[in-house]
């Protein structure tokens, strides 16, 4: 059985508690932003793979100031269906702009790239396969 199909805000917080540890972390179908700042705000992660098929989540909405480290090195977005550029720059700056430097945006379909802020200067991968050509000059823009 899938645990993270069925974890609630509580069962991962009591996992984060007991396994402080913990430095990469896959979650697919998230559906709450509560979880996802639950997620974000473990010390220790590096790697933070939220892909595969998150629900109506744009992450415009994410309360994510202040308390939430800033050495993910890893991201993986893909397949955010309602992802926009705004989410996009709440995420990267809590994730540590300077210290991401590899980022997925495969098959986010409303990231246009216009309206992202947050400059990646150690960005070493970036893939961006499923998005309009737009989305793609414009993210690239950002990388330095």
């Amino acid at each position: 059985m899938d645990l993270w199909s069925v974890i609630t805000t509580t069962g991962l917080q009591y996992i984060m508690t007991a396994h402080q540890e913990i430095e990469s972390i896959k979650v697919e179908y998230l559906r709450s932003t509560r979880l996802l700042e639950s997620i974000l705000s473990m010390e220790n992660l590096t790697v933070v793979d939220l892909s595969s098929y998150i629900y109506n989540l744009t992450l415009e909405d994410l309360n994510l100031t202040g308390k939430y480290p800033k050495k993910i090195q890893v991201l993986k977005l893909e397949y955010f269906r309602q992802f926009t550029d705004k989410g996009l720059n709440n995420l990267l700056e809590v994730c540590g702009a300077n210290s991401l430097h590899t980022l997925s945006l495969s098959y986010c379909g409303d990231i246009a790239g216009e309206g992202l802020t947050v400059n990646l200067p150690n960005l070493r991968e970036l893939r961006l396969s499923g998005l309009y050509n737009n989305g793609v000059k414009n993210i690239l823009r950002i990388c330095g």
